[in-house]
C-alpha cells in the first residue's frame, strides 16, 4: 500500500511543487523565507501552536525538528481546529496571555 499525500497538498502536488524542493533555487527561496533557516537566531522563549486536525501536517510532525530549536520552547497543541488554529472562545489569547 502506498502512501497518499493529504488532499489539502494536492494543488501543491499537481504543479509540482514539492519536488522543485531540491532545485537551487528553491533553495534559495527557502533560506529566506523558512523559520527553520532562522532556528539558531531564535534567542528567545517560543510558543508552538498545531493543531492535531492539521490538513497539512501531521499531528507528530513536530518530532522532525523540535529538538533542532534552540532554547525554551513551548508547545500548545488545539483540539477540534484544523491548519488555521481557530479555536471556540477566548482559549487561545489564554494561552498567550501569560507569555505576554
Amino acid at each position: 500500500m502506498r502512501c497518499q499525500l493529504p488532499a489539502a497538498v494536492a494543488d501543491y502536488a499537481e504543479y509540482n511543487l514539492l519536488e522543485r524542493v531540491a532545485d537551487p533555487d528553491a533553495q534559495v527561496l527557502l533560506d529566506t523565507s523558512d523559520p527553520y533557516a532562522y532556528r539558531d537566531q531564535f534567542t528567545m522563549p517560543k510558543l508552538i501552536m498545531a493543531s492535531p486536525g492539521d490538513q497539512f501536517f501531521l499531528p507528530d510532525a513536530m518530532r522532525f525538528y523540535i529538538d533542532d530549536i534552540p532554547g525554551e520552547t513551548l508547545v500548545r497543541y488545539v483540539p477540534n481546529t484544523g491548519h488555521g488554529l481557530v479555536p471556540e472562545g477566548e482559549e487561545l489569547l489564554d494561552t498567550i496571555k501569560p507569555l505576554v
